[in-house]
């Protein structure tokens, strides 16, 4: 092994440390609740649909943010992000 960290490593250290960002494609009944589950977590999260249901219909759950071009985002402890 290298003295610089590989890829994968680096993808794990920010995955340990909840600094990783995560995009779900497709907010219906399984990209959503998915999404939500990441958010939770600590991960920012950044949700995509085309439809325009999925952008108006889901303007706000569980104290995140969500919406067209709006990330679902939370701090380190588990709150809103600004």
């Amino acid at each position: 092994m290298t003295e610089t960290a590989t890829v994968k490593d680096q993808l794990l250290a920010r995955i340990a440390d909840r600094s990783a960002v995560i995009g779900v494609i497709g907010l219906g009944y399984v990209g959503l609740p998915l999404a939500m589950e990441f958010v939770q977590a600590g991960f920012t999260v950044i949700g995509y649909d085309v439809s325009q249901r999925a952008h108006s219909g889901y303007s706000r759950r569980d104290g995140a943010r969500c919406g067209r071009q709006r990330p679902l985002r939370r701090d380190g402890r588990g709150r809103p992000a600004a």
